[in-house]
């Protein structure tokens, strides 16, 4: 696995998850089984075999579960961010109505906020490895049967020095055995 383009197309995926996640007129839509979540997954995995040639479904899985990564830290800090929102909306609360009859104490508001927080990269990450399950499905290089009937996976094409080195072996290979000397 290139960890170059597996971090690239994972981060590409989890800002897209974060974005349908948390931009008002986009978070409409994981309303309707989460599909953010499933669609930055996949984007991610379509985009690593863009990058690389070859998908193996293990593969999808791990992009679609960093990408999940990804999204729930940028989630996290963005909620972070609300919850220091949250933390005023209870504060004006507690002007029109007594703390003592609601039972909040702030520092179990801090607290709460950041453990559902953590709930929710954990749940960040489940999404997404499911959405990278789901792209992998769909993405898979996909097995080519060979002349004598196996069935052999697509190969990338090797890096050149590879390609040269190989070469320079089949050269040695093919050339001749020199004469034996006669006495």
């Amino acid at each position: 696995m290139n960890i170059k383009n597996l971090i690239i197309s994972s981060l590409i995926g989890g800002v897209v998850i974060a974005a349908i996640a948390n931009i008002p007129p986009l978070n409409f839509i994981n309303c309707l089984l989460c599909i953010g979540y499933w669609a930055g997954s996949i984007l991610a995995v379509w985009l690593y075999k863009r990058f690389q040639g070859t998908l193996t479904l293990g593969q999808g899985v791990a992009i679609g579960a960093v990408a999940g990564v990804w999204s729930g830290l940028i989630n996290f800090v963005i909620g972070l961010i609300s919850a220091a929102g949250i933390a005023t909306v209870f504060s004006a609360i507690d002007q029109v109505i007594p703390s003592e009859t609601l039972n909040l104490d702030g520092d179990f508001i801090g607290r709460m906020a950041i453990l559902i927080n953590v709930f929710l990269v954990v749940f960040n990450i489940f999404l997404g490895t499911i959405g990278g399950l789901i792209g992998g499905a769909i993405f898979q290089t996909k097995p080519q049967a060979s002349d004598d009937g196996e069935l052999i996976l697509e190969e990338m094409e090797e890096p050149p020095a590879e390609q040269i080195a190989d070469q320079s072996t089949t050269d040695i290979e093919e050339q001749e055995p020199p004469p034996a000397e006669e006495s």
